[in-house]
């Protein structure tokens, strides 16, 4: 996970890899430290066919939940997620 602090007007961001195994649902959660909740997020999987955001991202957790390429969860798999979040 990397961080860029704020300054000269440059927007709070952070971004990283995450890897781990989605419960029966898909989901899989991303902890962030950005403080504050993420005004935008950027998901990209490496081994599954999509990542979405399940619900809304709080100050310190990005909730993600992994699709197939028939949109079904991936359920019980591990998977990476590359992800992005800057505040405003």
């Amino acid at each position: 996970m990397r961080s860029e602090p704020p300054s000269g007007g440059v927007l709070p961001i952070e971004w990283g890899t995450r890897t781990g195994t989605t419960d029966p649902s898909g989901l899989l959660n991303i902890t962030h430290g950005l403080g504050t909740t993420p005004a935008a997020v950027w998901l990209q999987t490496a081994n599954a066919t999509r990542a979405t955001l399940n619900g809304s991202p709080t100050a310190s957790t990005i909730p993600v939940r992994v699709l197939d390429s028939a949109g079904s969860p991936v359920a019980g798999a591990s998977v990476t997620v590359y992800w992005m979040a800057v505040t405003s």
